[in-house]
């Protein structure tokens, strides 16, 4: 692997580790992580579990879980932020409603997973 290829890597690995740190700047975080890849992370294994096995519900939930602590975290630390300069945290503050109607959505979806078994 070439220098300038392990570098894209290496910054790559750079926004996961500031997204799971909640270090990521909100935009990012939301669009690239909160919005797009929730999406597709979802479509795949739901997919995956409709075709092979009910299995692939645990890394949905896995994944999206761990999507919605850390997409709070990085809204968390926006507000903070904002607030340090007495500007308005209003973009933290709405991803984390969005954060708590996804997590809703997730203990609703688990629940009507167990009452269907």
């Amino acid at each position: 692997m070439s220098k300038q290829n392990n570098n894209k890597l290496s910054g790559l690995e750079g926004v996961y580790d500031q997204f799971e740190k909640g270090k990521l700047d909100l935009a990012t975080a939301f669009w690239a992580f909160g919005f797009v890849g929730a999406f597709v992370a979802s479509v795949i294994l739901v997919y995956l579990t409709e075709i092979l096995h009910g299995i692939f519900w645990i890394p949905y939930f896995a994944v999206n879980g761990f999507i919605i602590a850390s997409l709070w975290e990085c809204a968390e630390n926006h507000n903070k932020i904002k607030q340090s300069k007495n500007q308005s945290p209003v973009w933290g503050i709405l991803t984390q409603i969005y954060c708590g109607i996804g997590a809703i959505g997730l203990i609703y979806t688990a629940y009507e997973l167990l009452t269907n078994l």
